[in-house]
């Protein structure tokens, strides 16, 4: 930067010092004095001899210094400190680490419950009993327990195998979410004969690895489980056991 008398140029710095007072780096620089041509005074081509008029200015050199070793390690210190509070207070059982180690792992968790608060969860349920409602909330539990075991069994199964799993839109990844896993699915179609017979349609889209990357058969879609239900004519051994009491 240039400037017409040595105050400004020194102003100058001062000012670029100032605004970077605050950065992890030094700001050096000097004021250095120049002669610059000037215009003349008078129109046309200089005579010959005629000496070439100067004019003094100050430019100003800034350059970037050495880095603030001890300012830049407080500043790490602070940033990779957080204030934990816990009413955990058995140092032996509840080691530091431990509980930010559960701390941070509580995202998963969380994950799971806005999982369950989607309207496709719980969005068309309607009870009107109190104890009803803490059966489906049981029962909800439940589902996203389920979906967090399916997620972790995919994701287990591609890092230990190092393959990736396909999903919907053509992607491949090694972290499928459980949306990711279900929506997957929606590619098996089931086929249901006259008799009642069931059997899958040969499709090219059909998640075969994640098929096997969750350890389940395809035949689940088809297999009607068998009547496990005592008949109603025989009594069941609980409720003998019940009337004995």
């Amino acid at each position: 930067m240039e400037f017409a008398c040595e105050p400004d140029a020194r102003a100058a710095l001062d000012r670029i010092r100032n605004e970077n007072r605050n950065a992890l780096y030094e700001i050096t620089g000097n004021v250095q004095a120049e002669e610059a041509v000037a215009r003349r005074s008078r129109p046309g081509r200089p005579r010959k001899g005629e000496p070439v008029p100067t004019r003094p200015i100050y430019r100003v050199n800034a350059a970037v210094g050495d880095s603030k070793e001890q300012e830049y390690a407080e500043l790490k210190l602070r940033a990779s400190c957080i204030v934990l509070i816990t009413n955990m207070f058995d140092v032996e059982e509840h080691p530091t680490e431990k509980v930010l180690r559960n701390y941070k792992e509580q995202t998963s968790v969380e994950l799971q419950f806005r999982a369950i608060k989607e309207p496709e969860f719980v969005g068309a349920m309607f009870v009107k009993k109190p104890e009803r409602l803490g059966a489906l909330a049981y029962v909800v539990l439940l589902a996203a327990m389920v979906r967090a075991i399916i997620q972790r069994r995919a994701r287990r199964y591609a890092e230990a195998n190092d393959e990736e799993l396909p999903i919907p839109g053509k992607r491949m990844t090694k972290r499928p979410t459980a949306r990711m896993i279900l929506d997957s699915f929606d590619a098996v179609i089931v086929v249901i004969l006259p008799n009642g017979t069931r059997m899958l349609s040969e499709s090219k889209m059909s998640p075969d690895k994640m098929f096997r990357a969750l350890g389940v058969s395809p035949s689940v879609y088809v297999t009607i489980p068998r009547e496990t239900r005592a008949p109603q004519d025989s009594e069941p051994e609980c409720a003998r056991v019940l009337k004995m009491g």
